[in-house]
């Protein structure tokens, strides 16, 4: 029984460490873009963010890449990252994990038939925590990157004609107001066309703010603490 609990608290722990939720001592913010690529999209998302000079996470869902493989090419040549959201986007359970780390490996190897750059992060669907993902990213030898603000941009996909100015507005000025240094932001570019529009609200002012917007590739130390979600 002590040994049983030793071992379930020795692999919290390592859960912990695994996974990314912030930026510590960063004076720069992570966008993130997950569900793509999309495309109609995607390549207005990365064209705004070269106008900005910003550098973001793209975790791609194996099952969209055939619709735009040329997306992945361009977010690589762009000096963006390529992230892993799985192949079939499902929830495991813990006794499925090697179904997990299959599906996982799954979507490696369809962004491999496109770019030849390791894909080293991972987030599973719906951010899922639990132990099929941990012992499948622990498993691939990847770091699972989370978020530390979420703005619920999905539901910009529902937003009805005669809403689209002020619901834009709002999210753009809730990126404005909840997102700070250090700060990973969940975001997503499939179907998501408004998204577009609420970033080109937030872009400008973080960019005044003087904060860098290029830093996925400290996502690849070693240890990071655990941090509240916003």
């Amino acid at each position: 029984m002590i040994r049983t609990l030793k071992n379930v608290i020795r692999n919290v722990i390592c859960m912990c460490l695994l996974v990314v939720w912030r930026m510590p001592k960063s004076n720069g913010i992570l966008l993130t873009f997950d569900d793509g690529p999309d495309p109609n999209v995607t390549p207005a998302v990365l064209d705004l963010l070269r106008q900005y000079g910003a550098k973001a996470m793209f975790f791609v869902s194996g099952c969209c890449i055939e619709t735009a493989p040329e997306l992945l090419t361009r977010i690589v040549a762009e000096g963006h990252a390529l992230g892993n959201h799985s192949f079939a986007h499902r929830r495991y359970r813990v006794l499925d994990w090697k179904k997990c780390a299959d599906d996982l490996e799954k979507c490696n190897e369809a962004i491999a038939k496109y770019v030849s750059e390791l894909v080293k992060f991972y987030r599973p669907p719906h951010g899922q925590l639990g132990w099929a993902p941990f012992l499948a990213v622990k498993k691939a030898g990847m770091r699972y990157i989370r978020w530390s603000v979420s703005i619920r941009d999905w539901e910009l996909r529902d937003v009805d004609a005669a809403n689209v100015i002020p619901e834009v507005k709002r999210f753009g000025d809730i990126l404005v107001r909840q997102v700070k240094p250090g700060d990973i932001v969940l975001l997503h570019d499939y179907e998501n066309p408004l998204v577009v529009e609420a970033l080109k609200i937030a872009l400008p002012v973080w960019k005044e703010r003087g904060w860098a917007l290029d830093q996925w590739d400290k996502c690849s130390s070693l240890h990071f603490p655990r941090q509240e979600l916003k």
